[in-house]
Order: structure tokens, then sequence, then C-alpha cells
């Protein structure tokens, strides 16, 4: 037996092959690290969500003033979360996968309906500085203050399909039926 361990091409053949399951492991244990950081920036965008929610209601505070604000607010990463999805795809299930992908439509949804709504500020802007009595001021208010509505409802679910992920229940994302 030490004679065959002995033999140039049988310990070149056990040191390739060590080498390639060290890098195997190391593969894996990186895979790992990243789908916690996926974990991770997704729970980050909860925190976002919930403070896009504060800029939402504020901003519907001052429509309720009589006045506004175009101030843009912070988009989510949903090209980090698109990017560390692909790279750990190997190792989520079926559920985590498409709970992502639930999420990332959700996140660029309310994304888009805040554009929106900073378009429908600078609108609203606009024609004030030109004409202050306008009367398409009032309807440009309402769909404006809409908009708003329909945000801050997209995001309060959104908060709560983040928590589901989160807390291992990336199923319930998939039974969530949106009011």
């Amino acid at each position: 037996m030490e004679e065959f361990f002995a033999n140039a091409s049988v310990s070149a053949f056990v040191g390739a092959f060590s080498a390639f399951v060290l890098v195997i492991i190391t593969d894996r244990r990186r895979l790992y690290r990243k789908r916690k950081v996926l974990r991770n920036v997704i729970s980050d965008s909860g925190d976002h969500a919930r403070f896009k929610i504060d800029s939402v209601e504020r901003n519907m505070e001052l429509v309720q003033a009589g006045k506004i604000t175009a101030a843009p607010i912070m988009r989510f990463p949903t090209e980090t979360i698109r990017a560390l999805q692909v790279e750990v795809i190997d190792i989520l299930d079926a559920n985590r996968n498409q709970a992502i992908s639930a999420l990332l439509y959700w996140m660029a949804a309310i994304d888009d309906q805040l554009d929106k709504a900073v378009e429908k500020a600078e609108q609203i802007v606009a024609h004030e500085r030109r004409d202050p009595q306008c009367v398409e001021k009032q309807h440009l208010y309402a769909e404006y203050k809409e908009i708003l509505e329909e945000s801050l409802k997209n995001l309060r679910s959104l908060v709560q399909l983040i928590a589901h992920y989160v807390s291992g229940q990336p199923e319930r994302i998939q039974e969530f039926t949106h009011e």
C-alpha cells in the first residue's frame, strides 16, 4: 500500500483531488454567505419601505395643508437583490426564488408609483408658478393624493411580505392577496 502512495502519479492525483474538494467546499460556503447577504439586503429593504411610508405620510400631510414637495424618494436596491438572487439561485428552493421575484416586482412597482407621484408634484408646482389660481390644480392635487394613497397601501403590504420572507415563510408571499 505504501508503494501505491509513493507513486508520483497517485500523489499528484490525491493532491489535485484534495484541492478540488477544498475549492468546492469554499465555493459552497461563499454561496451560503451570499444567500445570507441577500436575506440581509431584503431585510434592509423592509426598513427602507418603512422610511418610505414615513415620507409618503408626510407628503400626504403637506397635501392636506395645501403644500406640496416634489422631492424624489430613494429607490429600492432591486438590481442588487436581483444580482444576488442570480448568484445563489442554485441553493434557493423554489419558494424562496419565487418569493424574491415577487418582492422585486412589488419594489419596482412601488418605485414606479412614487416616480409618478414626483412627476405629478412637479406638474403641480409648475402650475402654481404660472397661475396660482389654476383650476386644473385641484384635479392634479386629487391625482397626486390618489397616487400617494395607493403607494402607501402597497408599501404597507410590502413590509408584510418582507417580514414573511425574513421570518423564513416565503410561501406566505405567494399566498398573499392584495387588498
